[in-house]
Parts: structure tokens; C-alpha cells; sequence
């Protein structure tokens, strides 16, 4: 390949390698050459926590990397076209004898500069077939396959393949295929339900991108998402999801119906640049949508990023009346400080939380006391992947306000989604619901003893009254062994006593109406089976015809 000089590109100052524009020129040249085409490779090198090298030890030790970095692999391919692609990409287009064992040498001359930074130089390799005519699509081969090494500190080079070719394919068809299908609709928005806990009624909707091709069918957004990441064009995809989300509300206002709350998803990408709150309120205001019934969901990798930026837009969405929601949290390392940052009106909690909380005494400790912090917050939450009954009437019990997941709905379009044979809540008992959430419910243990049940906290329980009815929305453990203590066995017992016409009964019903109808505290004292028992009734919320009372029981003890 020595025909191939250097004469008419230009150099890189810095590593005296080819730049990547004369890198490409003279590939091609090669390439289009039948005498060797068959005989050479395409060699990206990339350094793996590099940027952690600058950190630790400044930008000139870097470039003093990069040089040598540089110097090595001309010195290995003397002959061949070398080129720095960008800060700590290289590329080489090789004959492809002993192509290995030459890049086992350089990546062993980085070796002394790893020190504590574990720097790891990768290499892709690509051998052109008949069917490649680009210089370009052959280096973004070899790069893929050096991008597939990421994090194996064991693998210093790989080859593209079959597998990485099935990757590739599909990452060009997404790129080549996304504006039309955003154009014609085949990219959409499926919705999964949120459903409140002590209601089980459908009180909101998350909205799902999703792309039905009509010529490959279902594509994974597992698959489009990273890609759309990858080429920075996820914005794009975000808009038109708000969009598809205005434009399914506005149909249903149109026709007369109810609407729903619905929160759709940002990307870290969105708050890069651009004004993504006038973006996103251009749309809704467009569909004459309330901001109150479109919600942003954001995920903890953007507190990567510029805090004050990321605050600033967080306030910004809020100030126009969109609440903002934190998603997947406790997947992520930083959660808790971005709580101390930055102002959420929901929690999304990461289904991982659930994993075996029937059996781990430590996943219970974590979800009480995320959900406890939140209340005092004045932070709702959302479990999401919620499979079982047991595990949603555990999160109704610990005062999870929503829950999402495979068992009430798996994503859908919205014709199948509003068709499903559970109740929405009205949109006036939308707030009533959320004052409710606002109580805590979770036992207080101040002296951490697990074994005497006298000091778990106090009892408590929600009741709602509905002319003159009364039904219980939540309760807590210490709640349950206070009606066992006087001689009930069951919830429901204690339900069917207070709706009662007996004597006792009315002893304590009649203070829960006067509690409902004065919004006053009320303290009622009354005896059971030879106990002695004090009620403190206080009113949180009402509507209409609805009452929600807080029941705290103060004493339960035997009379003497």
C-alpha cells in the first residue's frame, strides 16, 4: 500500500497521523483499488476512560498519550494509512497480514500510561467483501466492532460479524426509515394505565413510544431508542410522542369525553440545547390540552448534567402548570441528591424495589421509607411493574398513591386501552384522591424493637364516608392488631360494626359524621369487650358527597 502516500492530505498537529477527511479520501482511493481490496482491513482503535486519564492527570499528559499513542501505530504500520480520527479514536486501513499480532503491540505500549485510570485500548476489525463500495460504512464496521468491546477489559480486539452485522443493518434502516415513519404515522404512542391504590380505578396513562413498520413490523423500542440516541435525533422523537398524545386527547374532548392525565417521556438529550419547554408547550397549547393533564417524565441521567440548566428547566415546566416526574427512581447511584436538588411532584419507583419484597425484611425497610420521605416531601409516588395482587396490596397498604404495571394492562394502543374493563377515576376526585396520598400511614418505630408489637406506632386508618356509609381506604399493621386486641377479626368486620344499627356502632359512627360534617377533631371514647378505647377522628378531605377521615387509636387497653 506504499502508492498510497500522504502526499496530498493534511496532517494531524498532534499526532502527525492523517486528518479524518484526508483518512477518508484516501481509504476510498484503496477500497476502489481491485489489486488490494481483498487483501486489507479496517482497524478502529478507541480509548476506553480516557476522559478519566484527563481528569486525573490534565489535558497536557493527555495529548502527551495521544501523541505517543499516535507515534506507535505509525510505527507499527509504517506503510499504511493512519489517521486521528477524534480525541481518542484512530483509525487504520491495513494490509491484514498479521493484523493481530500488530495490534496486540499497540495496545501494549498504552500499558504504562493505564496507572490508576484503567485505560483500556480497544480495536474493531473489518475486512471488506464484494458488496462494499464506501470507505466510510467500512470504518463505521470496524467501529462498531470496537464499540462492542466496551467494558471488557479482557478483550483487546474483535471482529465485526454476523451478530454485529444484524445490528448494523437494523441501526441504518432506523436511521434511514425514522423521518418517514414519523411523517406517516407509523411511529405512535401506546398507553399503560396507572391505577389508584385504594381505589382501583385507571387514574392516568404513561404513553410508550412505539414503531410499526409496515414493511418489518414491530420494532423494538429497545432497539430505536439507543439509536436515535446515538445519532442526537431523540428529540425529534419525543416531540412527535407529546404530539400524538395531544392530538388522542383532543379527539376525545372533541367527542364529549373525559380526559386523563398522560405523561410522556424526555430524553437527557432534550435538555441539551433548544428550548425544550417552549417546544413541548407549543404542542399542547396547539391542541388546547390543559398543561395540568400532560405530565413529563424525566430519568436520572440527565443529573449528569448542568444542575442549574436541569433546574431551571424543571421549574420552567412547572411554572407553566406541567407537574415533572422522576423515573426509575433508585435505579441510579444519585437519587437521593437529585431529591435535594431539584423539585418533583411524583416519584416513579424502579421495579427492582418489588424483587422479593414479600421475603426480604431489607426490600420492605426501602420501600416504607422512600414512601414515608416522600409524604413528608409532599411527593406522591408510582410503583411501576407490578405483576401481582399481593404485591399491589402491599403498596396500597404503605401508602403508595398509583401503581402501574402487567397487572392491570401491558401497553396498548389507545383503542384497546380505553376499552378496558376498569373503572376511570372523575376528574373532579382527581385532587380529593391526592390529598388523601398525602397521609402516612407507615409505622413509627422509635425504640427499633421488632419484637414488642406495643411499640410499632400508632394505629391508623383512612376511612371514607359516603352519605352516611363507610368503607376503608387504607390502614397500617399497627391499625389491624388494634381491632384484633377488641375482638375483631378482620377489616371488613370492623367495616360491617360501624355500618351497623347497634348501640355500639353508633357510638362511633356518629362521631365520624360529626367529624365529616364540622371538619373538626373529634376524640371519642368507647368500651369493647372489656377495653377500654380512645379514637381521635380528624377529616382530611372531602368532596361532594365523599368524606376521607383519619381514625388514630390512642388507647386500647383492659378496664379494670
Amino acid at each position: 500500500m506504499s502508492d498510497h502516500s500522504k502526499d496530498i492530505e493534511k496532517v494531524d498537529e498532534l499526532t502527525g497521523l492523517s486528518t479524518f477527511t484526508s483518512f477518508r479520501i484516501l481509504a476510498q482511493e484503496v477500497l476502489n483499488d481491485p489489486t488490494i481490496r481483498n487483501d486489507i482491513a479496517f482497524v478502529y482503535f478507541n480509548i476506553e476512560n480516557f476522559r478519566s486519564y484527563n481528569e486525573r492527570y490534565g489535558f497536557a499528559a493527555g495529548n502527551d498519550c495521544l501523541r505517543i499513542l499516535g507515534q506507535n501505530i505509525l510505527a507499527i504500520f509504517p506503510q499504511e494509512i493512519c489517521a486521528h480520527v477524534a480525541t481518542d479514536h484512530f483509525c487504520v486501513v491495513a494490509d491484514k497480514t498479521d493484523i493481530e499480532e500488530k495490534i496486540k503491540k499497540i495496545c501494549e505500549e498504552l500499558r504504562p500510561f493505564r496507572m490508576e485510570t484503567h485505560m483500556q485500548l480497544h480495536a474493531g476489525i473489518y475486512f471488506p467483501t464484494e458488496e462494499d463500495f464506501e470507505s466510510t460504512l467500512c470504518m463505521d464496521k470496524a467501529k462498531i466492532a470496537c464499540d462492542s468491546l466496551k467494558h471488557q477489559y479482557d478483550s483487546m480486539f474483535g471482529y465485526y460479524d454476523e451478530k454485529l452485522d444484524d445490528e448494523y443493518q437494523r441501526s441504518r434502516y432506523i436511521i434511514e426509515h425514522f423521518d418517514d415513519a414519523i411523517d406517516n404515522g407509523y411511529i405512535c404512542a401506546w398507553f399503560q394505565p396507572l391505577v389508584r391504590a385504594f381505589t382501583g380505578e385507571i387514574s392516568g396513562y404513561e404513553a410508550l413510544a412505539r414503531w410499526i413498520d409496515p414493511d418489518i413490523g414491530f420494532i423494538s423500542p429497545a432497539d430505536f431508542v439507543p439509536v436515535l440516541e446515538k445519532y442526537h435525533i431523540i428529540r425529534k422523537l419525543d416531540l412527535a410522542v407529546a404530539k400524538y398524545v395531544c392530538d388522542i386527547q383532543k379527539k376525545v374532548m372533541d367527542n364529549g369525553g373525559q380526559i386523563m392525565p398522560v405523561s410522556i417521556n424526555l430524553s437527557q438529550q432534550d435538555f441539551i440545547g433548544g428550548d425544550i419547554v417552549s417546544e413541548v408547550d407549543e404542542i399542547v397549547l396547539e391542541s388546547g390540552i390543559p398543561s395540568e393533564y400532560i405530565n413529563i417524565e424525566i430519568t436520572e441521567s440527565i443529573f449528569s448534567m448542568d444542575s442549574e440548566r436541569i433546574k431551571n428547566i424543571i421549574n420552567a415546566f412547572r411554572v407553566q402548570g406541567y407537574e415533572v416526574w422522576m423515573d426509575d427512581f433508585g435505579s441510579g447511584y444519585s437519587s437521593l441528591n437529585s431529591m435535594q436538588k431539584f423539585t418533583f411532584d411524583c416519584l416513579k419507583l424502579d421495579m427492582s424495589f418489588l424483587a422479593d419484597f414479600n421475603k426480604s425484611k431489607n426490600s420492605k425497610i426501602i420501600i416504607e421509607s422512600v414512601i414515608g420521605m416522600t409524604k413528608q416531601l409532599g411527593i406522591r409516588t408510582i410503583a411501576e411493574g407490578v405483576e401481582t395482587l399481593e404485591e399491589a396490596e402491599y403498596l396500597k397498604q404503605v401508602g403508595c398513591e398509583q401503581i402501574q404495571g402487567f397487572l392491570y394492562s401491558k401497553p396498548c394502543p389507545f383503542e384497546e386501552v380505553s376499552k378496558l374493563d376498569i373503572p376511570r377515576e372523575n376528574t373532579g376526585l382527581r385532587k380529593y384522591h391526592e390529598k388523601i396520598g398525602t397521609v402516612n400511614l407507615l409505622s413509627q418505630n422509635p425504640l427499633g424493637n421488632e419484637d414488642d408489637g406495643e411499640n410499632m406506632g400508632f394505629p391508623m386508618a383512612l376511612i371514607e364516608e359516603i352519605k352516611g356509609e363507610f368503607s376503608f381506604l387504607s390502614y397500617n399493621e399497627p391499625f389491624i392488631r388494634f381491632i384484633n386486641k377488641i375482638g375483631f377479626s378482620a377489616i371488613d368486620k370492623v367495616e360491617k360494626f360501624i355500618n351497623s344499627d347497634s348501640e355500639d356502632a353508633k357510638i362511633v359512627s356518629n362521631f365520624l359524621r360529626k367529624s365529616a360534617s364540622d371538619n373538626s377533631l373529634e376524640v371519642c371514647h368507647y368500651s369493647r369487650n372489656g377495653i377500654k378505647c380512645t379514637l381521635q377522628i380528624s377529616q382530611i378531605a372531602n368532596y361532594r358527597s365523599r368524606n376521607a377521615l383519619l381514625i388514630m387509636g390512642l388507647v386500647a387497653e383492659n378496664m379494670q
